[in-house]
């Protein structure tokens, strides 16, 4: 036993660590291969002649359960919470469910009073925590009808008492009555019902339609969902509900729903669940979402860690079908569970769970925690200066105040503090530029920082400028690597620069530079000031781990360039597509009765003079302005930042309006995680679709969101892009750029149409002290002739052209971007290069299919594979400059903002770690369907565990260097490709 409890003491991190390991609620059955062998606690199926008389005579819960035993002496105050001590490292369809009785549905103890008090104010902060959809309402009059004329007054007549004369039940504890005729909607039965218990209930509704999508969540009481946030879950099917737990997909998926069906009407079920907490009670752990102090990371004694464990019980209302959820939490201190001697029982299942039957388990469960990022000294945030006035250099203050650290002053005064005053008391912004020559999107970011710096000093305060790295897609593309002697080793030479592999890379570069300067040379405040695709979200992410007051001001959008020979405003993707049209000698001069004279070598030399007519980031709803616009819609910018021109006035104006902002952000203490918030990133989802943004935005969303500590999946991509109406005539997939945009009024004009619509978030806070309505209030609307945004009422495609497609090619998900121009299904024959490099010499040899339907499938070019997860943009755009309109390509690879087409990406798992798209063999029948959000190869499961047996994975490209290290630490696509979740 001692040998054991002194492993939670000496790995308090590894307890900490594991916040809720089995999360999915009662599961059904084990998958057996014999259907006959189920577990003792199986459901079985409900014989038709005995749910036919149920149906028949209406039975009432009352007559279904029967009857309830009564605890006639019950005090409250002195009743101890059960012990739920169900502690297992295993992932099984059984899951420990049990048989239980109509008396256990819902629990009383001696915290009642002050549940129901955190319950409350819960409810008053968040009424999202309270919902019912109108097709839930019968369900709910059902239950709570039941609960409150028959089950409370018999199970607890101590405290709840009927007076029939009043028709009320009087709470003789809390001097709450509740009607016994239910209220007139079905929310204002769940407020009585929250006030008044100290359960949460969740509403599953049945539809009758396939497995997997049978029931739907219609109502809900949620005040306590673990990491969940409860106004994304209401209207959910089980499958959504459950889908970001690993294995899920695998083990349970149609079990849980077969299991919903099949529960018998009077059968009660119930289940435990547990993890681990460092908060004592559920009430602050959902209500806060503070980080702890280092003082008390490092104190994790026994007192002071907690086992919370779940009781979840399951049962079927016989009238309206619905299947109600109760959910009841317990916390536990660590010490009790040690004397009751659960100390290895507990340890063993933390520990398992790296070798469990789900080892992903470890992993999903580690991101779920409390962030660990490293916690400095810092002027308490309630501390003000002795004139009342708010502090701002809370974390140079620690170098400049008195002499305790001379050597440090003297550095800042050779770098340029002027005086004592203002080492003492200016607080320290530092500014970092993404700027390096050689770049366009990046290009001006230098000059730019030097602005800031001089609005920055102009308040009195001291400004530091820095710089970090980026990496110019465009510049890259391509460039991949070679086969060598058919091995599948592929060479770092005499294939020109392999630079695009390390293009992704550099956003962990990024976050990296910015967190460590930041947090190095205790500034107190950080302005990025970034231009191309990954240097944004890098910048986030930087400002997200030191979470000290920011902003961001993006580069700018590049200006329209005009191509002589074309007669037609072209950019970059011209350029890309061009080549495709080259290869095919399909680059002509337009038919329009002008010049006719000029060769293929001479027009694409006329685009490429003339693609890029200037400063900042490509100029069409590629990734960097999708990106851009996200953050923005996020509310870490100023408004307008992402749609004017790189090279307009207004741009250097930000700079200096910047100043202003980031001082607002230090009196107020305006931190990036306070702004990071789930609304935030559902505005950047929503901006995201409506505008026909990149499909790099579901990466680079996923790790910002991560990042932040917010709970953010492919699922929910999926279910924004199912509601929101395309209605952004912007290429790739159209005909405007941001700089038309800008001319017509930009993003703000944008959002005050989707704030008005209703469709995004205008009460979010932003780093100008102000909400995002706030912000566009006086900005002008779109211009009522204006052609580039289409009313809500017209739009392009009704819904989102992001689609999150899984199945046997993609368990794990994949991202496909369809506009609808192509069409919503495609079907073809499997052509594989397992790399981008094989199939560009495919195309450029004309050796791709032009008569039958083709799949093209590269792979091996994932985080790990690749390794760096390249942008296959060439090889997308030599299809489109070649018109094979008979082709789609997928991949475990990315695709630049400029991509459009049948195309494909982020397929999950990556074929270097043995995913399905490893096994696809040529002439394989491939089915991409937009309607079904599947992408499947048409093999049968046998043939597939023969292709498992015989497949090896390549050597790995490289082992060494910084390619080498993002390789073994970066994570698989659909949790963001992160390289900091050990």
């Amino acid at each position: 036993m001692d040998q054991h409890w002194n492993f939670i003491q000496d790995h308090p991190l590894v307890v900490t660590a594991v916040l809720t390991t089995l999360g999915v609620g009662y599961a059904a059955r084990r998958r057996f291969k014999n259907q006959k062998a189920r577990s003792k606690y199986a459901v079985p199926a409900i014989d038709a002649q005995e749910k036919a008389s149920f149906d028949a005579a209406e039975v009432d819960i009352a007559t279904a359960f029967g009857p309830v035993t009564p605890l006639k002496d019950f005090d409250y105050q002195t009743s101890e919470p059960p012990s739920i001590y169900k502690f297992s490292p295993k992932y099984f369809l059984t899951m420990g469910i049990q048989k239980t009785t109509i008396d256990n549905i819902i629990n009383i103890d001696h915290r009642y009073l002050s549940r129901l008090s955190a319950r409350r104010a819960i409810a008053a902060a968040r009424p999202e925590v309270i919902a019912c959809l109108p097709v839930a309402e019968p369900a709910v009059f059902e239950f709570y009808t039941y609960i409150v004329q028959n089950w409370l007054p018999q199970r607890y007549p101590t405290i709840f008492t009927l007076s029939s004369e009043e028709q009320v039940l009087h709470n003789r504890v809390t001097g709450e009555t509740l009607p016994l005729a239910h209220p007139v909607t079905g929310r204002e039965a769940l407020e009585l019902l929250n006030r008044n218990l100290d359960d949460d209930f969740l509403f599953m509704m049945p539809t009758g339609n396939e497995e997997g999508h049978g029931f739907l969540l219609q109502a809900l009481i949620w005040a306590f969902p673990d990491h969940t946030d409860p106004a994304k879950r209401l209207g959910a099917t089980l499958n959504d509900l459950h889908a970001r737990v690993p294995g899920y997909r695998e083990k349970l998926e149609g079990s849980l729903d077969r299991f919903f069906r099949k529960l018998e009407i009077g059968r009660i079920i119930c289940r435990s669940n547990w993890g681990i907490s460092i908060k004592a009670s559920q009430d602050e752990s959902q209500l806060s979402k503070d980080y702890l102090s280092a003082d008390k990371k490092n104190d994790l004694s026994p007192s002071k860690i907690f086992v919370r464990c779940e009781l979840q019980t399951l049962f079927r209302l016989p009238k309206s079908g619905a299947r109600i959820f109760v959910i009841h939490e317990y916390v536990y201190p660590l010490q009790r569970l040690k004397d009751e001697g659960k100390g290895p029982e507990l340890i063993e299942a933390i520990d398992g769970l790296k070798e469990g039957n789900v080892p992903a388990m470890w992993n999903y469960k580690k991101t779920m925690s409390e962030a660990r990022y490293l916690d400095f000294e810092h002027v308490p945030d309630d501390e003000v200066s002795p004139d009342g006035k708010p502090i701002l250099n809370r974390y140079s203050r620690h170098l400049t105040k008195d002499h305790d650290y001379p050597g440090a002053q003297a550095m800042l005064y050779a770098a340029g503090v002027p005086d004592v005053a203002t080492m003492r008391n200016a607080p320290h912004v530092g500014i970092a530029s993404v700027w390096w020559e050689g770049n366009p999107c990046n290009m001006s970011l230098l000059n730019m920082g030097k602005e800031v710096k001089r609005a920055v000093e102009n308040l009195g305060f001291l400004g530091w400028q820095y710089n970090t790295i980026g990496v110019s897609d465009a510049i890259t593309m391509g460039h991949q690597g070679k086969d060598i002697d058919g091995s599948r080793v592929w060479a770092w030479a005499d294939v020109g620069i392999r630079g695009m592999r390390f293009s992704l890379q550099s956003r962990e570069i990024i976050a990296d530079s910015v967190e460590t300067v930041t947090s190095a040379q205790c500034h107190d405040a950080n302005i990025t000031i970034p231009g191309c695709d990954k240097n944004m979200p890098g910048c986030i992410m930087g400002m997200a781990r030191h979470n000290r007051p920011s902003l961001m001001i993006f580069g700018g959008t590049i200006s329209q360039g005009y191509s002589e020979t074309l007669r037609k405003q072209v950019n970059i993707n011209t350029c890309f597509e061009a080549f495709g049209a080259y290869r095919y000698d399909n680059l002509k001069q337009p038919d329009d009765g002008g010049d006719q004279s000029k060769t293929k070598d001479e027009i694409i030399m006329d685009l490429e003079r003339h693609a890029c007519p200037g400063p900042g980031a490509c100029g069409g709803m590629y990734t960097a302005n999708t990106i851009a616009t996200a953050i923005e819609s996020m509310g870490l910018t100023l408004p307008g930042s992402s749609s004017t021109p790189a090279a307009a006035p207004a741009k250097m104006r930000e700079c200096a309006q910047a100043a202003e902002a980031i001082k607002v952000c230090l009196e107020k203490n305006i931190r990036p995680r306070q702004l990071l918030t789930k609304r935030a990133f559902e505005n950047a989802l929503v901006m995201t679709m409506a505008l026909g943004g990149s499909t790099n935005a579901v990466l680079h969303l996923l790790a910002m969101a991560a990042t932040a500590e917010v709970e953010l999946t492919l699922d929910d991509f999926q279910r924004v892009s199912n509601k929101i109406p395309f209605i952004a005539d912007l290429a790739p997939s159209g005909k405007y750029l941001m700089a038309d945009l800008y001319e017509i009024g930009g993003i703000p004009s944008i959002h005050k149409l989707l704030i008005s619509a209703g469709l995004i978030d205008g009460d979010i806070p932003t780093v100008t002290g102000k909400t995002l309505a706030e912000n566009v209030k006086n900005w002008p609307a779109l211009p009522e002739d204006q052609v580039i945004i289409r009313p809500l009422s017209n739009p392009i495609k009704a819904s989102g052209h992001l689609q999150i497609l899984r199945g046997n090619l993609a368990p794990d998900g994949s991202v496909a971007k369809i506009t609808g121009k192509e069409g919503l299904k495609f079907t073809g024959k499997a052509m594989c290069f397992d790399k981008e490099v094989f199939l560009h010499k495919a195309l450029s040899a004309g050796k791709v299919p032009t008569t039958e339907n083709m799949v093209l499938i590269v792979r091996y070019e994932g985080p790990k594979g690749g390794p760096g997860m390249p942008e296959q943009l060439k090889a997308s755009a030599v299809i489109k400059g070649a018109n094979l309109k008979n082709i789609a390509l997928i991949t475990d690879g990315r695709y630049s903002g400029a991509s459009h087409g049948f195309i494909v990406g982020h397929i999950c798992p990556e074929a270097a770690v043995g995913g399905p798209i490893a096994l696809v063999r040529d002439g394989d029948t491939v089915v991409i369907d937009a309607t079904t959000n599947s992408l499947t190869m048409e093999v049968s499961d046998e043939e597939l565990a023969k292709r498992r047996a015989e497949w090896k994975p390549p050597k790995a490209p490289v082992t060494r260097g910084t390619l080498g290290k993002y390789s073994a630490l970066v994570g698989d696509a659909s949790h963001g490709a992160l390289t900091d979740l050990f």
